[in-house]
């Protein structure tokens, strides 16, 4: 193999074996594919030995190309400990008369409140979705609140939506049960569209948040934070196109007496896609044996 394809193949091998790889990196892999296979194509006849590395360089190119292809315009979604003092170029910050989204000391802070209500939080920036089949979750902590009576409420809430269609499936953490708003006890709720399942009490005013999409159908976990099983809240038929992550906090009032709700939100969880993971394993084998040879 000549140098320099030793060279375009090392530096794609290593970009794909990256822990995170985002989409300027997703470009610069399919450049780097694509001068290696018009170098291997623009040559006729080989030599046995020739061939078979140049094969090999056209294999792990093209794989790379049909790996990342789709991935060029629509970044996958990674992991998020949410340690930086900046948000990653995957969020962006959404609100409504917030009182302020920002990251502190390794989680997001969402302050919200108000007489009429206010919402805040983060969504997905575009071009960062999920595809196919995901398991995401987040961890919620209700760090202060107050409210008034009646109608007031209070939620934190995990959600996926299509940006191209208002359907929307989230589960949240609120002070909500049947329409009937409560001082000290929560609820683990889901709704999709608008329309609210059966509540589950929670001891605490803390919890995890979980949206699986397996095929054409979800469902909808939560647990209290630190517990290990997971409660199963609801399940249902969901889109299978690509969907937007938020996750926002919402306080409104009682028309009286203001609401107010400091949220904070940390370990987005969300497995790297598996087209991914296969293309890096066999690149990583393949170029391990290679180096054996």
């Amino acid at each position: 193999m000549s140098s320099l394809n030793k060279h375009l193949s090392a530096q794609m091998a290593q970009k794909t074996l990256e822990s995170e790889i985002s989409g300027e990196e997703v470009k610069e892999i399919q450049s780097m594919s694509i001068e290696l296979i018009a170098r291997n194509s623009s040559h006729g006849n080989f030599s046995s030995t020739k061939e078979k590395e140049m094969r090999f360089s056209f294999a792990l190119a093209l794989a790379a190309v049909l790996v990342t292809g789709a991935l060029a315009t629509a970044a996958p979604m990674v992991s998020d400990n949410f340690s930086s003092p900046t948000m990653g170029s995957q969020w962006t910050a959404y609100y409504s008369w917030s009182k302020g989204v920002w990251p502190e000391d390794g989680v997001v802070n969402t302050w919200v409140g108000g007489y009429d209500g206010s919402r805040g939080g983060y969504t997905s920036t575009t071009g960062y979705v999920l595809s196919g089949d995901f398991d995401i979750s987040i961890d919620y902590t209700t760090a202060s609140y107050t409210h008034g009576t009646g109608l007031s409420i209070l939620l934190g809430a995990l959600t996926v939506r299509d940006p191209n269609n208002p359907s929307t499936v989230y589960c949240s953490l609120q002070n909500r049960s049947d329409n009937r708003y409560y001082d000290s006890q929560w609820y683990m709720m889901s709704a999709v569209n608008g329309s609210l399942a059966d509540h589950t009490s929670i001891s605490s005013d803390d919890a995890s948040m979980r949206i699986v999409r397996t095929g054409s159908t979800f469902e909808m976990y939560a647990k209290e934070l630190g517990a290990n099983e997971w409660t199963l809240l609801r399940s249902g038929a969901i889109t299978t196109n690509d969907l937007q992550v938020v996750f926002q906090c919402q306080a409104a009032g009682d028309g009286a007496v203001t609401a107010d709700l400091l949220g904070q939100w940390d370990n987005f969880s969300v497995p790297e896609p598996a087209s991914i993971m296969v293309f890096c394993s066999a690149a990583a084998l393949m170029i391990r044996k290679r180096r054996m040879a």
